[in-house]
């Protein structure tokens, strides 16, 4: 069953290129003003940290 997902969202990402904005977009919709249509700043004070991978902010460095 996932081989067949994959496949179908596959052919539908380079058939359809506006389909590409809606299955991956470019920024989460949290961080995107709805007044504006600018970022916002998080309620932490920044984006995302620059030393993890996943770019969220850790408690335990390792």
């Amino acid at each position: 069953m996932v081989p067949i997902f994959s496949a179908g969202i596959y052919r539908c990402s380079v058939i359809r290129s506006p389909s590409r904005h809606i299955l991956f977009p470019s920024t989460p919709l949290s961080a995107v003003s709805a007044a504006t249509g600018a970022l916002q700043v998080p309620p932490v004070g920044r984006l995302a940290s620059k030393d993890s991978l996943s770019g969220a902010e850790e408690t335990c460095k390792g």
